[in-house]
């Protein structure tokens, strides 16, 4: 869904996609490298029974966007028997898709997408795997212009592959994009409890405090204050472990928008790795 897309209202898509991907991983003592080749099958058409637009605007896009795409990450993150995530180091991670007529896809286009996030455990004895958690991510994309544009922001995690919470799921398109959090994360109790032998186990409650900030642009109107938002909340997370080797992380969050178009919402989402 795109919040106000079309005259200020909402437009729905079904996207459907099918990704063939090869990775090579490169793992030493304390850090790893990840290089992923891969090929990206995603046609998008519209769900609303009615499209208006105006004139000379651009068009909105319905067809296959098939990609070949390319990544690069690194990770040095340390984890430890009672943390509720990394507690130090950082992950980087770079990425370029190529869209053609080659590839199958019926827009040519090309995408450059970069992100570094850091953990930094807080420093006190009393305050053992607390960890304050940034990230800064950001892309930019060059070929056809369409109405949903390359990346879109808004939403909570999963909902977007930029999210924003406190603000409507992808309230904002652009030919670039830039996003950054800050985040606080503690521990509130270890449960470590499960039902007799049953596959489904309980590891440990903690919550996160979080300010998310991001924007979107394009060539007509470059980034400024106004184009900013920015949205805070909290999270309550549950480590589970499904079927003794899944290990995912339910969570429930309330979020608020603290500039215009902002809203408050309560959202429920899965992590896999935190």
């Amino acid at each position: 869904m795109y919040s106000g897309l079309i005259n200020n209202r909402d437009y729905y898509e079904r996207n459907r996609s099918l990704v063939f991907s090869a990775s090579v991983p490169v793992n030493r003592l304390e850090s790893k490298y990840e290089f992923i080749l891969g090929y990206h099958l995603q046609h998008q058409d519209a769900l609303n029974k009615t499209i208006l637009q105006k004139p000379g605007a651009d068009r909105l896009f319905q067809g296959s966007r098939n990609n070949i795409f390319a990544s690069v990450d690194f990770s040095n993150t340390l984890k430890y028997p009672y943390s509720i995530s990394a507690e130090e180091g950082r992950n980087i991670s770079l990425t370029y898709r190529y869209y053609s007529g080659n590839t199958g896809s019926d827009i040519d286009s090309r995408e450059y997408i970069a992100s570094y996030a850091e953990h930094i455990t807080v420093p006190l004895k009393n305050f053992r795997h607390h960890v304050f958690y940034f990230r800064l991510a950001g892309a930019m994309s060059e070929g056809v212009a369409t109405l949903q544009q390359s990346f879109q922001i808004g939403g909570y995690p999963q909902q977007s592959e930029f999210p924003l919470r406190g603000y409507a799921s992808r309230f904002a398109t652009g030919k670039y994009i830039a996003t950054g959090t800050l985040s606080y994360r503690f521990p509130i109790s270890y449960i470590l409890k499960g039902s007799g032998t049953k596959p489904f186990f309980l590891n440990k409650l903690h919550g996160a405090m979080f300010v998310d900030t991001g924007g979107a642009w394009d060539n007509n109107a470059g980034l400024s204050a106004d184009r900013l938002r920015t949205g805070a909340g909290f999270e309550a997370r549950l480590d589970v472990t499904l079927g003794y080797r899944l290990n995912i992380t339910p969570a429930i969050g309330m979020a608020g928008g603290l500039d215009k178009g902002g809203r408050k919402s309560v959202y429920l989402t899965i992590y896999v790795d935190i």
